[in-house]
């Protein structure tokens, strides 16, 4: 059962397993599960099937903090550098969720250990056109005038 918490109308909380290619890597609570999310993940044993492009792109993007606008839709970007399998979002009773991307990125932690985070993005489609044509601006693109 997909379990979300009801606020002044807005879903604040889901729980949800992700997959990657079908098989449980884990499990995440978004709150909220809107926007741009990220989230801890409780790695399950599964995890290791995932676990070296999760290594993988948090080692790519370790250098790349923060992520500014010109750089382009960071959910674009993330998900078009992923090197394992398809991920997916499933709810508890493993129905598939829809988000337009979704990564898991793995960190080192300060103190041994790691840590893991799935960033998925639940904006609507033209919430996405919307940050993409506030990253154009207003000479489409360009970082000088065309001659």
């Amino acid at each position: 059962m997909l379990r979300i918490l009801i606020k002044s109308g807005v879903a604040s909380t889901v729980r949800v397993n992700v997959t990657c290619a079908g098989i449980i890597i884990g499990a995440a609570e978004f709150v909220p599960a809107s926007g741009l999310a990220h989230a801890a993940l409780d790695p399950a044993p599964g995890y290791l099937f995932a676990a070296v492009a999760a290594q993988t792109l948090g080692c790519d993007l370790r250098h790349t903090q923060p992520w500014l606008s010109i750089d382009g839709d960071f959910a674009d970007e993330a998900a078009s550098r992923w090197t394992g399998d398809r991920l997916a979002l499933e709810d508890l009773v493993g129905r598939e969720l829809g988000v337009n991307n979704l990564v898991v990125v793995e960190f080192p932690a300060p103190i041994g250990g790691s840590a893991i985070h799935v960033v998925a993005d639940f904006r609507p489609d033209m919430a996405r056109v919307e940050a993409l044509l506030q990253t154009i601006g207003p000479v489409g693109g360009r970082t000088r005038p065309a001659a």
